[in-house]
Order: C-alpha cells, then structure tokens, then sequence
C-alpha cells in the first residue's frame, strides 16, 4: 500500500507539468519519463512480487521439514 500511494502522489505531483507540453522541454520531458517509469514499475510489482511471494513461502515450508 505504501508503494502505491507513493507512485500515484508522484504521478499526480508531476502531471501539471505534462500540461505545459513539450515548450517546456525539461520539465515535459522529466515528467513523461518519470510518470512512464513510475506506471511501469507498478505494472512489474504487481505482477512479479505475488511470484517471489509464493516462492518464497513454498521454500520456507520445505526448510521447516527437513
């Protein structure tokens, strides 16, 4: 949750400077590729931390066995 909230006040802190459009060149493009690079990272979280979370669980059960 807090990675969550983190990236979407993130996103929405930078959004106004998308609103100027590309005059503002370092701006524009600071904020396009961060919110890019932002949206993305969420997109791998969610789908790759439920991986490694039930891996990890699974290996933790087979140590509590031997």
């Amino acid at each position: 949750m807090p990675i969550l909230l983190t990236v979407v006040s993130t996103a929405l802190g930078l959004a106004p400077f998308l609103s100027d459009g590309p005059e503002e060149v370092f701006w524009f493009d600071f904020a396009a590729g961060t919110i890019g690079g932002l949206l993305f990272s969420l997109i791998a979280l969610v789908l790759f931390l439920p991986v490694f979370a039930v891996k990890r669980k699974e290996s933790r059960e087979t140590s509590l066995r031997a």
